[in-house]
């Protein structure tokens, strides 16, 4: 009896040296999962302060990109419209320097010339607003305008064109015909010819452009062939300004001559701005 005592308070000791010793060592290990976890709330603290530094600079740094974008694009909007109202003022200046030279009876088609169509109009694609065939002699003329064609016809040289309009030719007829612009085009630029099959016609033509009011009761002369178109002479190359006009009158003259009918041509022409 006393022996199994002994064993049995032999037992409980053991049983609470063991339990001493795995409370020790949970109390060991809880303190050291705690240290280690307050330690790495600390890190992930500092990294969490750095990233919101970061965050708040790229957020200032976007605030100021924002900024500068934006005063940027006034600047850009306010030279545009600096741009836009210089060259408005000097195509104004250009209209009234170029009025008063063909006022003056001069020429001067540099200021064209240096200018870079941005878009362009061929004659033959517009609508012809008005068109007549008058004698010298004041009577109506039985004068036509037609597109031309070059699958059938080529200039005074044999060159064949793609673009241009054909009138008749008769000793002593001028053709007249009309164009309404709205004001879209600055120039006008072609070549003025005879016909291939026309290319010895010895009646000299001209060739004249005005713009005129809505009216009709005044013409403003835009241009005029400097020599006589007739059999031997070249195709004659045309460039001018026309000053934005609404309204455009083409005049295509014949002077006196044998009688007989020959062709003209405007061709390669186009209205540009």
């Amino acid at each position: 009896m006393m022996d199994n005592q002994v064993k049995a308070a032999h037992i409980q000791a053991r049983a609470a040296i063991i339990v001493a010793i795995i409370t020790g060592l949970f109390s060991i290990l809880t303190a050291t999962f705690n240290r280690n976890l307050a330690s790495n709330i600390d890190i992930l603290n500092a990294q969490n302060n750095v990233l919101s530094n970061q965050i708040a600079e790229l957020e200032s740094d976007l605030g100021n990109a924002q900024t500068a974008y934006s005063d940027l694009q006034e600047l850009y909007d306010t030279s545009i419209n600096q741009y836009a109202e210089l060259n408005q003022t000097y195509s104004e200046l250009d209209k009234k320097y170029q009025r008063l030279l063909i006022e003056t009876s001069r020429t001067d088609t540099s200021s064209v010339s240096k200018v870079v169509a941005t878009e362009t109009k061929w004659l033959d694609q517009l609508e012809i607003f008005y068109q007549e065939g008058k004698h010298i002699s004041g009577v109506t003329s039985d004068g036509w305008c037609k597109i031309w064609d070059s699958s059938l016809q080529k200039d005074s040289l044999g060159d064949e064109h793609d673009h241009g309009i054909c009138v008749r030719g008769f000793r002593e007829d001028a053709y007249v015909i009309e164009y309404t612009l709205n004001g879209v085009y600055t120039g006008f630029k072609g070549l003025f010819t005879l016909e291939y099959e026309s290319r010895n016609t010895q009646i000299e033509s001209s060739f004249k452009v005005y713009s005129i009011d809505d009216n009709n009761s005044e013409k403003n002369l835009l241009y005029s062939t400097s020599q006589a178109l007739r059999g031997g002479v070249k195709p004659i190359p045309f460039d001018f300004p026309i000053y934005s006009a609404e309204h455009l009158r083409i005049e295509i003259s014949s002077g006196s001559g044998d009688s007989g009918e020959f062709l003209l041509a405007l061709v390669d022409a186009c209205f540009y701005k």
